[in-house]
């Protein structure tokens, strides 16, 4: 048996197999990064909080009872302008603005209520884990909070001085005094109201988020507001101390000066300075304690 074997001469082949083209979505076993989500708007959260405050029942619970104590006010200083005509036509304007001065009195609890209920509602249901965790930033969300608390705060505010000049002008005209909503000696006096009271709202806020509670931020709010001006009034009449003017319910007088243009300049600068102090430090110790505080 012959066994055929391949000639010497014979020239060697080799077939080479072409592999298809890989796709370039397996050119790499590892995923595309991905671009970093950009967080809300500020103006998102500010309409996020303006939800939150005007979609519970306690915000207007406090709105039209502070509306109806103003109104019933206005209308009882206005009686007792009224048992002196003569004395109440002699400046029309100034009788007006007279019964809408305690305004400030009035709201200034129901608005600290407020502002810390805008805050404090979150912590106590552990909501704010749900917010933080939208806005990690969280600084925007302390602002934000301030800033719906002190418009919400305004919009009360002017309601509820225009119920006291409307109750107010019914018991004046008996005795034959009219005056204009838009008198600017009335609109002053609203004026002034409205910004002592947003100066108040901005310290709620502070205050609420440095304590996370209600009861005691409250407690805190009612000795800065009513204990701390009877202190001050004792000091006074064992030292001659005049501490009143560092207090921040004295920030209601400072706005009726500025308005009115009466405020002195050589008290300028302490009377800012105080304002600062009260609102400035405790919003910015929130504002610390919001960034790095754990929930």
């Amino acid at each position: 048996m012959t066994t055929g074997t391949l000639p010497t001469n014979a020239p060697l082949t080799t077939t080479v197999e072409t592999m298809p083209p890989v796709p370039a979505w397996t050119a790499s076993s590892s995923p595309a990064p991905r671009k970093a989500t950009p967080g809300p708007s500020f103006r998102r959260v500010v309409g996020s909080e303006w939800l939150k405050v005007t979609s519970v029942p306690s915000s207007w619970i406090i709105a039209t009872t502070m509306i109806a104590l103003s109104t019933a006010a206005g209308a009882s200083l206005a009686y007792s302008e009224s048992s002196d005509p003569a004395g109440a036509a002699t400046d029309m304007a100034a009788t007006t603005a007279r019964t809408l001065a305690p305004l400030g009195l009035v709201g200034q609890l129901f608005v600290v209520l407020l502002a810390v209920l805008v805050v404090a509602n979150e912590f106590s249901t552990g909501q704010v884990r749900a917010t933080y965790t939208a806005v990690p930033k969280r600084l925007p969300i302390l602002a934000a909070r301030a800033a719906v608390a002190a418009v919400a705060v305004a919009v009360i505010s002017v309601v509820s001085s225009i119920g006291a000049w409307a109750a107010s002008s019914v018991v004046l005209s008996t005795v034959g005094v009219h005056t204009s909503l838009v008198d600017p000696q009335v609109l002053e006096t609203v004026g002034a109201n409205t910004a002592y009271l947003m100066l108040l709202a901005v310290f709620g806020v502070g205050l609420a988020t440095i304590v996370k509670n209600a009861a005691a931020a409250l407690s805190a709010a009612f000795g800065v507001l009513f204990v701390l001006p009877i202190a001050a009034a004792l000091v006074l009449t064992t030292t001659s101390i005049d501490m009143s003017t560092l207090m921040l319910s004295y920030a209601d007088t400072i706005m009726s000066n500025l308005l009115s243009g009466s405020e002195a300049w050589g008290e300028l600068p302490r009377d800012l300075g105080t304002i600062a102090a009260w609102i400035g430090v405790p919003f910015l110790i929130a504002a610390g304690i919001t960034r790095h505080r754990d929930v």
